[in-house]
C-alpha cells in the first residue's frame, strides 16, 4: 500500500470530495431543479434528491477546515502566516481574476482593471460577493488563536461544547428571523461568517472527540430527515411559485444554513469522519480508487475557487442553455457538471504544478 494513501485521513479526503462535487452541483445543475417548466418531470425526480443535498455543501466545508485548522495550536505568527497563504493570497489573486474575467465576458475595456476600486469593489458586497466563502474562511482564520485558547485545553471541553452549541442556536433563530422578519440584508450580512462558526467549531469538537458520540444509526437519520425536509420544503415552494402564490418561508429552503442542510451535513460529517479504509462488499477498494479520492480532495480548494470561471463560461459566454440547446436533458445536466468539475481540475492541477503561481490556489 502506498505510504501517501495510507497517511492521509481517509474520510477527510471522502468528505472534501462529496463538499467538492456538491458544490460544483450547486453552480450547474441546482439551477435546472428550480424551474417551474421542469418540475416533476422524470428528470425532476432524478435530480431534486442530489441538488437537496448540495445545499449542505458549504456547511460541510467549514466543518472539514474546522477539523483540519483548530487544533493545530499555532502561534498568532504562525496563523497569521498560514491566513496569508491560505486565504489572503487567493483572495486578491482571484478577486483579480474574476474582475478580468467579468470585464470580458460583459464585453467591457480590460483597463477597467487597473482601477482598484473596480477589482476590489466587490469585497464591500460581502456577503453577496462572488468570494464571500473565503471573506467568511478569513474572520474564522483570524480568530484562531481564540478557538485554540479553548479547543487545545482539555479542561475546557464543556466550555466548547456550549460555545459550539450556542453558535447552532444562534444560526438556526437568526436564519429563522430573516425569514420572518423580512430584514433580510441585515440577517445575510451578520450571519454569514457568524453563522459557519458552528460548522467549524464542530469540527474541531470532533476532532478532539468531545461531541457526545451517537449510534451511527442516529446520523443516518439525521441526513434522511434533513433530505426529506429539503426535498418537501422545494416541492412546496416550487409548486407554490408555479401557481403564482407567494410564500414567506420560501428562500429558506435555499439558506445554506438552514435547519435541513445543517442536519444533513452533520450526518455526512460523522458518518465519514472516522473512515481509516474504504471497503465495498468487504473488500477493501484498490489502490487507484483511493488515489484518485486523494487527487481529488487535494484539487478541491482549488476546484472551488475555479469552477465557476467554467460553469460561466459555459452558460454566459458559450450560450449553453438548456432552452437553446436540443439536447437530452440528462446528456445536457451531465455534460455541464462534467466540464465544469474535470475543466476546472485540470486547471487546478496545471497551477499546482507551477511553482510560483500555485500560490493563488493555497499551497505554498
Amino acid at each position: 500500500m502506498d505510504k501517501k494513501v495510507l497517511n492521509r485521513y481517509m474520510g477527510v479526503d471522502i468528505l472534501r470530495v462529496i463538499a467538492m462535487l456538491s458544490v460544483v452541483f450547486l453552480h450547474t445543475i441546482y439551477p435546472f431543479t428550480v424551474r417551474t417548466d421542469f418540475f416533476l418531470t422524470k428528470a425532476w425526480y432524478v435530480f431534486e434528491p442530489l441538488s437537496a443535498i448540495s445545499r449542505s455543501s458549504l456547511a460541510l466545508f467549514f466543518m472539514i477546515s474546522g477539523y483540519l485548522v483548530i487544533n493545530k495550536n499555532r502561534t498568532v505568527r504562525e496563523n497569521l502566516k498560514i491566513t496569508v497563504q491560505r486565504i489572503i493570497i487567493p483572495f486578491v489573486s482571484f478577486s483579480i481574476l474574476a474582475s478580468l474575467f467579468f470585464l470580458f465576458k460583459n464585453g467591457r475595456s480590460l483597463l477597467m482593471a487597473i482601477d482598484p476600486k473596480y477589482i476590489f469593489g466587490d469585497v464591500m458586497k460581502f456577503p453577496d460577493n462572488w468570494l464571500w466563502f473565503l471573506e467568511t474562511m478569513l474572520f474564522l482564520y483570524l480568530l484562531n488563536p481564540l478557538w485554540q485558547g479553548i479547543f487545545c485545553d482539555k479542561s475546557k471541553e464543556n466550555a466548547a461544547r456550549y460555545i459550539t452549541y450556542f453558535f447552532f442556536i444562534f444560526t438556526t433563530g437568526a436564519i429563522l428571523l430573516k425569514f420572518s422578519t423580512h430584514t433580510l440584508t441585515f440577517f445575510n450580512s451578520f450571519t454569514t461568517w457568524i453563522g459557519y462558526a458552528c460548522c467549524y467549531l464542530y469540527g474541531a469538537l470532533v476532532k478532539n472527540d468531545w461531541n457526545y458520540k451517537r449510534n451511527r444509526y442516529f446520523y443516518y437519520i439525521l441526513f434522511f430527515l434533513g433530505l426529506f425536509m429539503e426535498v418537501i420544503g422545494d416541492y412546496f415552494v416550487i409548486a407554490n411559485h408555479k401557481n403564482g402564490i407567494s410564500l414567506p418561508y420560501a428562500g429558506y429552503f435555499s439558506d445554506n444554513i438552514a435547519i435541513p442542510p445543517l442536519l444533513m451535513a452533520v450526518g455526512l460529517f460523522n458518518l465519514f469522519i472516522d473512515i481509516k479504509q474504504v471497503k465495498v462488499g468487504g473488500k477493501r477498494v484498490s489502490l487507484m480508487v483511493q488515489k484518485t479520492v486523494q487527487t481529488f480532495a487535494v484539487l478541491s480548494y482549488g476546484i472551488y475557487l475555479t469552477h465557476e470561471f467554467i460553469s460561466q463560461t459555459l452558460f454566459d459566454i458559450l450560450g449553453w442553455n438548456v432552452d437553446s440547446i436540443h439536447m437530452n436533458i440528462y446528456l445536457y445536466n451531465g455534460g455541464v457538471f462534467a466540464l465544469t468539475l474535470f475543466g476546472s481540475a485540470a486547471i487546478t492541477y496545471i497551477i499546482s504544478r507551477i511553482p510560483k503561481l500555485k500560490m493563488i490556489i493555497g499551497i505554498s
